[in-house]
Formats: C-alpha cells, structure tokens, sequence
C-alpha cells in the first residue's frame, strides 16, 4: 500500500548500487619471480645453504641491461653497469665505480653464512632501493669516492647496526619485502638423440641430429629454418667461426639448438638473416663442463664483430654447467642479445655487454612436470598393464607421490594405503572381494548400483600382486571427484527475486524437502555456528528454536578430507526456502556409492520420508562422456519416481576437444599405431594449447564399450594421449592398453610457468573411427587452434532427466548491474554427443543458470572477493545450483497451495521454470550450449500459476500537480506483480483501472481517474491482483 505524498516524496529516488571498494596498502605482497624474469641468472640450488661456488661473477666493465639473479651470490667487479634489478637468495658484493638503476634484493636465506648481506666499495651509484634480510655496508668518501642511494633501505632492526652508508633519499625502514625466487625450468629429454654426422666445415645444415660440431677456422654455418638442431657436442677449439641463423622469412617457430654435452664455441660470431628473430633463438646444453673447468657453454670474443652481428643470440639454458663469456673486446653494439640461465653460475668477463630479449611464444626450456614420473615412452608395459601407469608409479616412488601436498590423484592415508578400483570380470564377485581383503584392502565402499567395481584402501607395498589375478580386468586409482566450486544471506536469492516470492506469495518451501550430495557437512565442525546464527535450521546451543526447528538430516557425512561445501549448498537452500527440510549425504567416495546416495535419498524408506528435490555439485572423471554411466542413470531412476533432480553443469567452460578419429601414419613421430589428424594435412598431428601455472587433469575418453557397466566386450580400440613440447619432443604420457577394459585414459601434470605444449591422440589398436572427447577438468588452459567439440557438461550433468544449471555472477543481473554481462566464463558449455539407441546426437544442457559468488559463512579457499563484506563467498556451479533447486522448492509448495495439486512432477518443475527464465540478449534463440533456456525467475516463475500481492514502485499525477485541484485527475502507479485485471483502490475503493505489462521487464503500468484530493487529507492507494488459481489463496493487496 501507499499513502498519497508529502511534498518530500516526489523528491524522492530509490537507487540501487554496486560500489566497487579498493584498498590501498602501505605493505607490499612478495612478487614470485619467473626464471623469464632474467636476462642472467646463475646458481639455483637450495638457499638455505651457501653455495660460493654458484653464482652470477661480473667482470670489469660490463654492461647488462635486465635483470639479475642467483639463489647464492652476485658478484660485481668494477665499473659495471646493471639496468634492471638484482636478486640473491644470499649475498651480493660490487665493486668500485659501478651503477645500478633498479632495486637491489638480498635474503641471506642461508645459517652458514655470517657476513655482510649487501657490500659495495667506492662510488657505486643506486637508482633504486635496497632491501636485506641481514647488514648492507656502503663504502662512500668524499664527493669524488660518494656512493649515493635514490630509493630507500629497509633492513632489519635495529637499523643502526644493520645499516652503514650514505643516508639514503628515501630513508631508512624495517618493512622487509623480499620477492620469491624462481622455480628453474625442465630439461629437454634429448639425451639419446645424437646422431652419427660430424660438421667440420662451412655448409648450411637443416633441423635434425648431427653428431659433434668441430669447426677448424673461417667456417660458417647456417641453420636453414625453424626446427631442432642437436648436437652430441661442440669443440671447435680456439678457432674463429661464424654462425647464420636462416629464419626463411617464416613468422613462426624457433632454432632450438640443443647440445647433450659440452660447447666450446670458441670465437664465434652469429647475426640472423631472412628474419630478425632473436626471440626465436633458443640453445639447451646438457653438458656438466668437464672438458672446461665446470663450464658447459663457452664462448671468447672475436677480435672484431661484422656488420649486423653479435657474439650471441637467443636464451641459452644449462642446467648442469656453467655459462662462460670472456675475451671480449669493447664495441658499441651489444655482444649478446637474449638470456643466459645456468644452475650453476655464468662467467662474464670484462667489456661485455647484454640486452635482455624475452623468450617469443613458444620457444624456450619447457616448464611443465609430470604429477607423478611416468613410464617410459608414455605407456606402462604389458606385464602392469593390468595395475596402469597411475599405480604402478606409486608403488615405484611413494616417499615422492606421498609428500604432495593436497593430491589431486591419489587418496592416501598416510598408513601406507591408497583407494583404489578394482574392475572385476564377472559383477558381484564376492571370490574376487574375499581375495582383495586378505591382501589387506580395509573400508570397502557400498557402490550400490557400481557392480563390477570393487572400491576400498589397499596396500601400496602390494599393489604389484594384482597384476596376475585372473579375476581382475584393471585397476585404478579411486579419483577424487571434482566439487564444481571455484574458490549470511546469498545475495543469488535478490539475483533470482525469490525473496519476493516469499514476501508476495507467502511461500517458503514449507513441507518440501530438499537433499544435497556433495563432499562434506561438518568436517570443520562449524554447523552448529551456523545453526546459531540462524544460517541453518535446527536448535540452537542456548536452547532456542529456529524459526526452521527441523535440523538439518545427515544421512552420511565425510569425516576426512572434506571442505564442507554441502555446508554452505544447505546455506544457500536455507536462505531461499527457509521452511524446507533438509538432509545431506556424502558423495565423495565412489561414483557408485554416489549412485547409491541418490537412491537412498529419494527412497521412501529414507527417515522422516524420501527428499523432493535432490541437488548436487559433483563430477566424477571417470563417468562416460558420451552415454549414461552408473550415476546419470541413478539420475533418470529416481527422476522417474518423481524426484527432481539439480546438478551443477561444471565449471570446465570451454576446455574440450571432440572430433572422430581420423588417422594418419608416421613412424617417425609414433613408430606404431596411427596418430589423430586434427587437421586437414597429414602433418597436422598436434594441437596447441597454452597453460598458465597450476595443476592440470586431462581425461580422455572414446565411444567404445565399459567394461565396468556391464559390458562383455569392453573396449574393443585403444587411444593414447601424449603431451608434447612445442619442440617436438614428447614430454610424457600415462597410458596403459585399454583393450577389453574402459575407454579412458587419464594425464595430470604441474605447470610451473607460463608456457606452450601440445597435445597428441593415438590409436595404439583397432581400426575403428571413434568418435573421441577430452576435458580439462584442472588448470586453466587456453586451446588455440582446431576449437571443435568444446562442450564440457559431461557424466550426470548431460543426463536427460536431470536439470543441470550453470553458473553467473549474483550480480551480473538489474537492477545489481544495468548492463548484462552474460554466463561465467567458467561455467561448462553444452553440446556433447551422447550415445543412445546406437545413435549419436546432442542433449540441451545446460537447462537453466543460476547466481554463484554470494556470501557463506564457510571458507572455501580461493582469492578474497571484493564485494564490501569479509564474508567468504561461495563460487562456481556448485554454488549456482542450490539457488535453482530452492526456488523449485517454492514451486512445488506453491503448485500444492495454489493449485492444489497433491502430486507435483518434475516434468512440471522444469517446464515452470525453463518457460519463465529470462533470455541473455546477447544469444540468439530459445536455447543455447551456453546459457540453456536462460536465467531463472522465480517470480516469473510463480506468476504461471498464481497472482501475487502487487508491489507499489512509483505513485503519481499524470498531470503534475493535477492532484492539488478540486477536479478528478489522473493517477498512474507503477510496480511489480500486476495482473491484466489489477485495480487500483482509493482508501479501500476501486476504481476502473487500464493496466499494462512491459513483457521484457515485466514492470506494470496501473492508470486511473481519481476523486479530486479534499485539501488536507492524504487518501491511501494500494493496487490489488485477484486471485486466479483454483485456491483462491493468490493474489491480494499491495
């Protein structure tokens, strides 16, 4: 209702705003440095013991412009030059006269080490600051001899001990921030990749293997093109010779020069021509410098330097030896452009001068490590086949695979065991089950519908003894599932409007009840809390009753590695249907006992009646892509006894690849088998993909039979995946021969720095076609070419009956934001090609979007976001999900109040709501792989069946100042949940009323001639809807 105004009230103006808050610190947050970042570095064993031996030793005179580091020591001479900054894990000295412009770090990381952290002699000028973890001594006398410092210091306290020197400009402080130094890249595996050819004269030489390079004087060599040159070694003595780099005016690809011992250059010389590409020049030594004094690359400067040309070109990288320039005689142009990183130390003798050139796209060492070592040549032998490369590594390197913290792959005890599947040849096999318990397997998990897996704790130290059990068809690891979180009222229940829902409805999921399955409840032991602060139902510890008294029904929780991410699903149910009951049950064991949960929580028998609607947030690698595995088909099971059912669609995004196998041989690259052409050129074996630092889970799967469902054959074709460098050399794979068992192949990996690989498809065995599929589950890749078949709502989540719900910001909607930003990035897309009846063809999910990043009082890791409160908040589909299952839970109360329906199907539930869910402009049509049917409406939702009680936005004159007259005037009132017959009524009297509804906001529009206002009285207006259900209970006043 409204009264009639006070003048103030046509001044009036409602507005709701986002404000974006900053902050600003006086700290700083330590920068974690890139091996990318350096122009030179030298020394990376461990810090915390010093190392005098490693280290950057700079000669007299030198220049280098980039910066410079070592985890040890860096060591100026005279008259040096550095622009850029310095960074030591230990200490740093420098010699007379030199200049510095950047800011000088040094951490004395190391016990054994005693002295000085940071010592300079006369005159030495710093254009930046300095910061050390222990005593800087400055030599300065006079103003001839003065060092100067432009920047301030901080050191330990007390300062005056700390510190001797010049007064710095910007003072003296004890805010010590010292960045992290950098993790050091991989080497390249091409140490068995000699060949059998010796160089010795002037010839041009294309990408391949050569055996030693010895030039003998006034010989050049050309390197025709981008490609990979390795080399057993380099010796050509003290003679002076020349190298041409030969891009043949290409735009892409490296000169990747790799030597697997020793290089002593010599006097060398090197310019590029047909393309000046210094970034695309990459060399790799492997050599330990036993043949020069522990110097693995070694060059000494030419007596002269021809037009357009240098000592050096390119990054060189040498893991195991030293980096040595000497010789070198000053000219105007620089000796070396590019980057010079040993793990040992770099030699730079006087006179040299050095650019820093990055590394182009691509070319560089390679910066991406196994999760767990790999069998040789990406494919576990025949004798464990049966046990695969996974379990098979474990057995091999526990101590390592164990100490990983927070895996991803493996759930380990910490006594020694792991959870694994057993896949049995025959279901039910109770032989197959007493066998594995005498080898020791504890904790056998209910996996319900899953009868062909056996799933429990087993030994590692025994894990090998399965190998020759004729029973078993394979063995996996159990894999985690992936919760699709990203990572206290949710502000998604303003997002959806089914606050006004309850409001003008009167509707709050009374007598429902809703089931959640995802990892845990209260494995932090925080319900209680939530209780208490009224963000759960239940009784609270000072004894008083919620206004929901039902606690929450914990069917099975999870004690053990649990984030509680249920927890804060019931948060999100609680704050919509704030009268539903409530029950939750781990799903985080096995697909099967998952499976198993879902059917327990929509059984009859289940205490205090079956649940109504069942919402989770899981998804299980190992669940087929392309057809209804044991938990998709759980799904259509209690779907069919009138269950409805809401699963996140994922937060994979885009990170898919699907295609049908075609194949093409090429012994050189695979020596047997065919390899996948993901283009149209036989060469097209590889698809790249760039990766940012992380840890990444690929899984493969192919359209082939599962031996673990049921299936007699099994896998009739077996597929491969390899990751491989943008090199060309294969990094590694985990593949075992699938034949007879399931058609999946599963590659996780670490990514240490920004980077570029490629991956590559094989089929190992059989000729047929299949059609094939890949998810990145972990990591956050970007796939840069060959973009097909990118859906990523796979398992359950693309099962028919379920209503599968991505994922927008609870903001991204008015009146949070005018302007509509559209589906997460990270919300998975739809389209996968399912297999049914023997036929292929696509399912429309996902179904529906919901709001996720509002606030939990569960924290859930992952960066703070800055929505103006301290409250975690609670990301991804995992969080978007229980949003759309609440509000069904109004609609199913609602379709029993107002229709008076006894019986309420989810056939209707997913009508209700795809017909009402609002459409993103920015996608054409009814339906689409990215938004589904639209973003949900609970109000627009509810309004298909019932009125409801009209909101008053804005009351006024038609005419302005009309309503001050003694004659009728025209009233125009504005709001929401106006029906076609909506009235106006003044003080309790209608009047005849002209309504419209604006379709696209659903804003309406209410018009009527009043009685004219006697002078002083304030009449009451209020809009009125009447009832249209069978109920009659709809509808009413505003």
């Amino acid at each position: 209702m409204m009264r009639w105004f006070l003048p103030a009230f046509q001044k009036c103006l409602f507005v709701l705003l986002l404000l974006s808050v900053f902050k600003t610190s006086h700290g700083q947050t330590p920068v974690e440095l890139k091996i990318k970042d350096f122009a030179v570095w030298g020394g990376s064993a461990s810090p915390n013991s010093y190392n005098s031996t490693q280290g950057v030793f700079i000669g007299s005179a030198v220049s280098i412009q980039g910066n410079v580091g070592s985890n040890h020591k860096i060591d100026a001479n005279n008259l040096f030059s550095i622009s850029g900054n310095i960074y030591s894990g230990n200490i740093i000295t420098l010699g007379n006269l030199g200049k510095i412009t950047g800011n000088v770090f040094a951490a004395k990381n190391a016990s054994n080490y005693t002295g000085n952290v940071i010592s300079a002699d006369y005159r030495v000028i710093i254009t930046g600051n300095l910061t050390a973890q222990g005593k800087i001594v400055l030599k300065s006398l006079g103003s001839a001899l003065a060092t100067t410092v432009t920047g301030e210091v901080s050191v330990p306290s007390p300062s005056t001990t700390n510190y001797s020197g010049p007064a710095p400009s910007g003072g003296i402080n004890n805010l010590i921030t010292l960045p992290g130094l950098p993790v050091m890249p991989n080497s390249t595996a091409f140490d068995n990749q000699g060949g059998t050819t010796n160089i010795t004269n002037t010839q041009t030489i294309s990408p391949g293997k050569y055996r030693k390079l010895a030039l003998t004087g006034d010989k050049t060599i050309t390197f025709n093109g981008p490609g990979n040159y390795i080399f057993e070694e380099v010796d050509n003595k003290l003679t002076s010779n020349k190298l041409v780099y030969d891009f043949k005016n290409t735009a892409t690809g490296s000169i990747n020069i790799y030597i697997i011992k020793d290089a002593n250059w010599g006097r060398l010389s090197v310019k590029t021509v047909n393309g000046n590409f210094p970034s695309r020049i990459y060399t790799e030594i492997h050599g330990t410098g036993s043949t020069n004094s522990g110097k693995a690359f070694s060059i000494i400067g030419p007596l002269s330097i021809p037009s357009n040309s240098y000592v050096w070109l390119g990054n060189v990288w040498a893991p195991n030896g030293g980096i040595e320039f000497k010789s070198l005689n000053p000219f105007n142009t620089p000796h070396v452009l590019g980057a010079l990183w040993s793990a040992k130390k770099v030699e730079l003798d006087q006179n040299l001068k050095l650019v820093y050139q990055a590394t182009a796209v691509g070319t560089g060492p390679g910066y991406i490590d196994p999760y767990y070592p790999p069998p040789p040549n990406g494919k576990v032998a025949a004798a464990n086949n049966k046990i695969g490369a996974e379990l098979l590594s474990l057995t091999q390197n526990t101590a390592a695979i164990s100490a990983i913290q927070d895996n991803e792959m493996f759930i380990l005890d910490g006594a020694g065991n792991v959870k694994i599947e057993v896949i049995s040849k025959q279901p039910n096999d109770n032989i197959l089950k007493g066998q594995l318990v005498t080898l020791g397997m504890t904790g056998i998990i209910d996996n319900g519908p899953h009868l062909q897996t056996i799933t429990g704790d087993f030994p590692i130290n025994k894990i090998t003894q399965l190998t020759g059990n004729t029973r078993i068809e394979y063995v996996r690891p159990l894999y985690p599932p992936i919760s699709n979180t990203g990572l206290i009222q949710s502000q998604g229940d303003i997002t959806m409007r089914s606050n006004s829902v309850r409001d003008r409805f009167g509707l709050s999921g009374s007598n429902i009840k809703i089931g959640v399955i995802s990892d845990s409840y209260d494995a932090k032991a925080g319900a209680q809390t939530d209780v208490n602060e009224g963000d759960l139902p239940g009784l609270k510890s000072n004894g008083q009753q919620s206004e929901n008294p039902d606690p929450v029904q914990v069917v099975e929780d999870l004690a053990q590695r649990g984030n509680d991410e249920g927890r804060a699903m019931l948060q999100i149910v609680h704050d919509v249907a704030p009268k539903a009951k409530l029950a939750f049950h781990t799903g985080f064991l096995s697909a099967g006992h998952f499976a198993a949960a879902i059917q327990k929580l929509a059984s009859p028998s289940l205490p205090g009646g079956r649940c109504d609607i069942i919402v989770d947030d899981l998804t299980y690698i190992t669940e087929p892509f392309q057809r209804d595995g044991v938990v998709a088909r759980a799904v259509n099971e209690v779907v069919s006894q009138g269950v409805t059912y809401f699963t996140s669609a994922g937060n994979f995004g885009d990170k898919s690849y699907e295609s049908v196998f075609t194949g093409v041989t090429n012994t050189a690259v695979m020596p047997t088998g065919q390899i996948h052409r993901f283009g149209t050129n036989a060469a097209d074996l590889y698809q790249t993909i760039n990766l940012k630092p992380g840890s990444y889970t690929i899984a493969l799967q192919w359209s082939d039979e599962f031996k673990s469902l049921g299936s007699i054959s099994g896998v009739q074709t077996d597929l491969d995946l390899y990751l491989v460098g943008t090199n060309g050399f294969q990094l590694f794979g985990f593949n075992r021969s699938n034949l007879l068992g399931d058609p999946f192949e599963i590659c996780a990996f670490t990514v240490k720095d920004t980077t570029t690989a490629r991956l590559m498809i094989v089929r190992a065995a059989g000729t047929s076609n299949v059609r094939f599929k890949y998810v990145i589950f972990r990591g956050e890749p970007t796939i840069m070419d060959y973009k097909t078949g990118n859906s990523t709502v796979v398992g359950h989540a693309n099962s028919d009956s379920a209503i599968s719900v991505g994922a927008m910001l609870y903001g991204n909607v008015p009146p949070f934001t005018p302007v509509w930003p559209g589906v997460a990035s990270f919300s998975s897309r739809g389209g996968t090609v399912t297999l049914r009846d023997n036929t292929f063809s696509t399912r429309n999910k996902p179904d529906l979007i919901g709001p996720n990043g509002g606030n939990t009082s569960v924290n859930l890791g992952g960066q703070p976001f800055n929505d103006g409160d301290t409250y975690p908040n609670f990301f991804g589909t995992s969080a978007a999900a229980p949003h759309v299952a609440a509000v069904a839970a109004l609609l199913i109360e609602g379709r029993k109040k107002f229709n008076l329906q006894t019986t309420v199907t989810p056939y209707e539930i997913r009508q209700q709501l795809v017909s009402s869910a609002g459409k993103f402009s920015y996608l054409p049509g009814n339906f689409s792989f990215e938004g589904g049917y639209g973003y949900v409406q609970a109000d627009s939702a509810i309004v298909k069946i019932a009125n409801g009680r009209p909101v008053i936005s804005t009351l006024e004159a038609v005419t302005p100042g009309s309503q001050n007259g003694t004659q009728p005037f025209l009233v125009r009132i504005t709001g929401r949940y106006l029906a076609a017959n909506s009235q106006i009524y003044v003080n309790n009297l209608p009047v005849p009323t002209t309504i419209s509804i604006n379709p696209a906001t659903g804003i309406g529009t209410a018009t009527a001639t009043v009685p004219a206002i006697p002078n002083g009285q304030d009449p009451l207006f209020q809009l009125y809807s009447p009832p249209k259900s069978p109920s009659g209970l709809d509808g009413g006043k505003s």
